[in-house]
């Protein structure tokens, strides 16, 4: 499965990120919309509850998936690809 995912934080427009992940043709698009300095997360979660080896995770930039290098090398460790479209 190729999912997508966006986030934003502080009131930022997703739907640019939203259309490329639509013209990268993902299967599914989890998405956050953050705003002020709370940072829940439900679309991420769910997708890392979804996910499973083979599976490719598409964002528009990586830092909207984590800005935690471990997290990326856990994810490659554990089959799971990564593209980033910018």
């Amino acid at each position: 499965m190729r999912y997508g995912y966006a986030r934003t934080n502080n009131g930022q427009d997703i739907k640019t990120q939203i259309r490329a992940l639509n013209d990268a043709n993902v299967d599914m698009i989890f998405s956050d919309e953050n705003k002020g300095t709370r940072q829940e997360r439900a679309g991420y979660n769910k997708l890392m509850s979804l996910i499973s080896k083979g599976d490719t995770i598409v964002v528009t930039e990586p830092h909207r998936l984590t800005r935690d290098s471990i997290a990326f090398a856990k994810l490659s460790k554990n089959g799971i690809h990564l593209t980033a479209l910018n």
